[in-house]
């Protein structure tokens, strides 16, 4: 992590952009035009998968404005908490799939945060390199165990959940580590963190379960607690995991309809200042997991 590194993301040639989409516009229309008559069947395949391809590359290259930041407004309580303390903190990122769209951190990025992205999925990595020049990528999966795994991905979303309910699924094998090991190779981000996202299509369970709380407490948890659920609202899981982070020393303070934020036991006296304003849920709606 480079102190000399700007923080804002290269800004994209639209110029640059257009010409390219326009390539493989162009070479996508040749191979339905009487012309590809010319070409045999191996130029023409090459032809069509170099288009496809070559639009797959810049939709996550360059993708257009969609949802950056935060899904459900989390920036909300986050930003009461962590941003006005320093301008300079440390996050951790857990799935962090694209660097911008649906990103927990990206808002920290933008205030100067600069931490570590672990993100098993090939097609997300030269984004993430790209537009999050500051920041560390461990490209592996994280779980309980060192190992390896089958990852199942979708449109952009992956996971190595067996039971993962997508249709037309591809699969390939990667590497997992636990997050203990994984912060072994970056001291400085594992003992100086202050927020971690886990947000793993349902790995949520083995990925805490494979942190040492010893050695790696962040203030603050935001952690995915709703399963995919193709056409519907998904399960509540957080049953399987809440028990380890309250083991830890961590409180549930909030939630959007997605994530569920915790603080670290020693900071609730900074939420009870902000909760009034900074909450997403009703209070009521939290009660349901002090069993847990």
């Amino acid at each position: 992590m480079d102190e000399t590194t700007s923080s804002s993301s290269p800004s994209p040639d639209p110029v640059v952009c257009y010409k390219l989409r326009e390539i493989a516009r162009l070479m996508r229309e040749v191979i339905g035009t009487p012309e590809a008559g010319n070409l045999d069947e191996n130029h023409a395949e090459l032809i069509s998968r170099f288009g496809e391809h070559y639009d797959h590359y810049l939709r996550r290259m360059h993708p257009a404005s969609g949802h950056p930041g935060c899904q459900y407004g989390e920036e909300k309580p986050l930003n009461a908490l962590l941003t006005p303390a320093t301008k300079d903190g440390l996050y951790v990122d857990v799935g962090a799939n694209h660097p911008r769209e649906v990103s927990n951190t990206w808002p920290f990025y933008q205030h100067g945060w600069r931490g570590l992205l672990v993100e098993p999925l090939p097609s997300c990595w030269s984004a993430l390199l790209y537009h999050r020049p500051g920041d560390w990528l461990w490209p592996t999966a994280a779980s309980d165990s060192r190992g390896m795994a089958v990852l199942r991905e979708m449109a952009g979303l992956s996971s190595i959940r067996k039971d993962w309910p997508m249709a037309d699924q591809g699969e390939i094998l990667v590497e997992t580590y636990t997050l203990a090991d994984i912060l072994d190779h970056f001291p400085a981000v594992r003992d100086g963190c202050r927020l971690c996202s886990i947000d793993v299509e349902g790995h949520e369970k083995e990925v805490i379960e494979g942190i040492d709380f010893d050695r790696f407490h962040p203030e603050m948890f935001i952690v995915e607690y709703l399963t995919y659920a193709p056409g519907g609202r998904g399960q509540d899981v957080a049953w399987q995991w809440l028990p380890v982070l309250k083991r830890a020393g961590y409180v549930v303070v909030d939630k959007s309809p997605l994530n569920m934020i915790l603080l670290s036991e020693h900071k609730i006296g900074e939420w009870e200042k902000v909760a009034s304003w900074a909450r997403l849920c009703d209070p009521e709606d939290l009660k349901k997991y002090e069993s847990l």
